[in-house]
């Protein structure tokens, strides 16, 4: 049986007081197109992350057509 990443770190976790989560990359890429203007999103979009250091870049994508204002509503409730 293969442990998660959790598992294998749980006891270094108790000891320092802190923990580790895992969480999936669309949450977080969904997390931070939030902090963007509704004109950016419509024509942009996030498709990947890479952690760099304590940055973090973004890889963006131009949609081939723009978000409609009830595809910006259901996706980032604005």
């Amino acid at each position: 049986m293969q442990k998660t990443f959790l598992e294998l770190h749980k006891s270094m976790l108790d000891m320092t007081n802190s923990f580790w989560s895992e969480d999936y990359k669309r949450v977080i890429i969904q997390s931070i197109e939030n902090r963007y203007k509704t004109d950016v999103l419509k024509e942009w979009g996030i498709e990947d992350i890479v952690i760099n250091g304590d940055k973090v870049l973004l890889k963006w994508y131009k949609r081939h057509r723009p978000l409609t204002d009830e595809e910006i509503k259901d996706k980032y409730g604005r």
